[in-house]
């Protein structure tokens, strides 16, 4: 009898022993990499004119040159907005060089996750990867190839490669240099962020265009408020769709909004056929991208990561950025409430739809949180609310919620960590 419970016990805890002494020897108490990268002004400045001088050319066919530098530059510069993470690539003849320090959320293994990895390219479009490492575990060459193989067959990485081979034409890695010849007439911008959210490219386009005629009913003399975007194509969505349809239909809106709102940031990096126009709330737009992005991590079934990634961008931005900001957090809480009513049931998105294809202005989702506190370094956000953990934090969040709740469209609704079953704060 006890020998059976014994093999019993080891049973259950062989499992859990082996994943805590993996994630003991993946994650690490100091990171590879300095951690935030440093990228300066002028940087940002040099590389945004080496994309805009080469599309401006006549050529069809664009070549573009990358440094070593400018490649860490780019990366480290979309990457540091959102995680704290630091990237280093290096160049050698057929291979490219990648080491990643990501900074963990609190945890009881370590800090931070250190990732290294070389991706071999060569002439006949080949690609391969060696020596891939998480901490002190080092995976085999073999393993390694056969999961690239398996996502990019199987996953929608299939569609971000599918999309490469379409507009590369030729790719050569050199000592400190990477060269890319590309045609992105032949793949627009607009088509590559659709091919990887969703392969029902047609209705997607179709709400493209619907944009494209809110915006030329749109006075320019004002500021693009959000409800311009939002309301037609719900009444839009709302007509085309049945109860049966109408989640799918919904997370067609987000993704199309979406990329319309956060797409100038990557517009200044990547041709795109599409004008921008700066949208609003509340006569700013930082709120508006914290909304739809949130909204848009949600609908596609990952709010939980919305939810830790709004918190941990602010507390960096205490240490490193603009400030920690109360405002932005709501705009993200606001768009994890808008996304999870959009898709939590049938009728609950068709509710939703209704109700957005008859609103009269932007308050209707989302609250006034303009006396919010914002800007605050990290020792004014220690010295007023210690933690993240703290009540006094809570407090400020439990006031958010409420202001959301408020509002006729999220009427009767859980907080945004009770509808996405993560723990309460």
């Amino acid at each position: 009898m006890k020998i059976g419970l014994r093999i019993l016990f080891f049973c259950f805890d062989a499992p859990i022993i082996f994943c805590s002494v993996v994630l003991l020897l993946m994650i690490e108490s100091s990171p590879s990499l300095k951690i935030p990268y440093s990228i300066e002004k002028n940087e940002i400045r040099a590389v945004k004119t080496m994309f805009r001088s080469v599309h401006n050319r006549p050529d069809k066919i664009k070549t573009l040159n990358f440094t070593q530098k400018n490649l860490n530059q780019i990366v480290n510069y979309f990457l540091k907005r959102y995680l704290q993470v630091a990237t280093k690539l290096s160049l050698n003849k057929n291979e490219l060089g990648v080491k990643i320090a990501l900074k963990l959320p609190k945890n009881m293994w370590g800090d931070y996750l250190n990732v290294g990895f070389n991706v071999y390219h060569y002439p006949q479009r080949l690609v391969k990867i060696k020596g891939l490492t998480f901490g002190h575990i080092k995976i085999a060459d073999e393993f390694s190839q056969a999961l690239l193989t398996f996502v990019c067959r199987y996953s929608r990485v299939k569609k971000v490669y599918k999309a490469y081979d379409k507009a590369i034409k030729e790719l050569a890695i050199k000592p400190n240099t990477l060269m890319v010849k590309y045609d992105f007439k032949s793949l627009t911008y607009t088509d590559f962020l659709i091919s990887l959210l969703t392969e029902d490219q047609q209705s997607l386009w179709f709400y493209q265009q619907a944009i494209n005629q809110a915006l030329k009913v749109h006075d320019k003399k004002f500021r693009l408020s959000l409800k311009e975007l939002l309301q037609p194509l719900f009444k839009i969505a709302h007509q085309r769709s049945n109860l049966k349809t109408a989640i799918a239909e919904n997370k067609r809106v987000i993704i199309v909004v979406s990329r319309y709102v956060n797409g100038a940031e990557i517009q200044r990096y990547v041709p795109s056929e599409i004008t921008y126009y700066p949208t609003f709330l509340y006569k700013r737009t930082d709120i508006a991208k914290h909304f739809m992005t949130s909204a848009l991590l949600t609908v596609l079934g990952t709010g939980s990561i919305a939810t830790i990634l709004g918190q941990e961008k602010e507390v960096r931005d205490a240490k490193i950025g603009s400030g920690f900001s109360f405002i932005d957090l709501a705009g993200d809480r606001a768009g994890i409430y808008f996304g999870k009513m959009l898709t939590q049931s049938p009728e609950s998105a068709r509710r939703l739809q209704k109700l957005m294809s008859e609103i009269k202005d932007y308050k209707a989702f989302m609250p006034d949180i303009r006396d919010l506190p914002e800007k605050l370094t990290n020792e004014a956000f220690t010295q007023r609310y210690g933690s993240t953990d703290n009540p006094a934090y809570q407090l400020i969040v439990d006031d958010i919620d409420q202001r959301i709740r408020t509002l006729p469209i999220y009427a009767n609704q859980d907080s945004p960590n009770k509808l996405l079953g993560l723990p309460l704060d």
